[in-house]
């Protein structure tokens, strides 16, 4: 339910997809003309969310982008594959632009393994610091530039697992993708 109540017998509404994704911390609002003001002059024409699919289903992640009105994912993981139903790279894919979504995928901009396991083990400066120095790279930032580019170009969304922001490497890139 809404109010957060892990075995709700109280009677409570079920949430509508745009409120679960709220909810949950599933779209995290980086810069959007109209809800945040843009941080620089050059954002004024970039609009970006950040997901992470880990409370939702596919269904429910592709309604909350339509409400949200996003164009395009980009995929941020490592390894675009998933043990969640409809979440690896072709299936989703597909299944986006069936809907008229645009499915891209970033590697470059993923966590390599030995980051995820400090995330997932709750050791989040050795996280952020094994991120930041994949982030660096040259790779990673040609990576950056060309998100920043697909997201001048229509409402898109970074993906990945983490179904909260603060830990999740899309801070990082919204960051960066923020101050340019």
């Amino acid at each position: 339910c809404l109010e957060g109540h892990a075995d709700c017998r109280r009677g409570c509404r079920p949430p509508t997809h745009a409120q679960l994704l709220l909810q949950t911390d599933l779209f995290e609002v980086a810069v959007a003309a109209g809800v945040a003001a843009p941080t620089s002059t050059n954002m004024a024409t970039k609009r970006f969310f950040t997901v992470g699919y880990e409370h939702t289903t596919l269904p429910g992640l592709i309604a909350g982008l339509q409400e949200a009105g996003v164009k395009r994912i980009i995929d941020t993981r490592d390894v675009a594959n998933s043990r969640r139903a409809g979440f690896s790279k072709k299936l989703l894919a597909a299944s986006l632009d069936e809907e008229g979504i645009g499915y891209i995928h970033l590697r470059p901009l993923g966590t390599p393994k030995a980051g995820r396991e400090a995330n997932r083990a709750g050791r989040m400066d050795e996280f952020r610091r094994i991120y930041e120095a994949s982030f660096m790279r040259p790779e990673a930032q040609l990576a950056l530039l060309e998100a920043e580019e697909l997201i001048r170009a229509q409402p898109t969304a970074l993906l990945c697992f983490c179904g909260d922001g603060a830990k999740c490497h899309r801070n990082r890139i919204s960051e960066a993708l923020e101050t340019k």
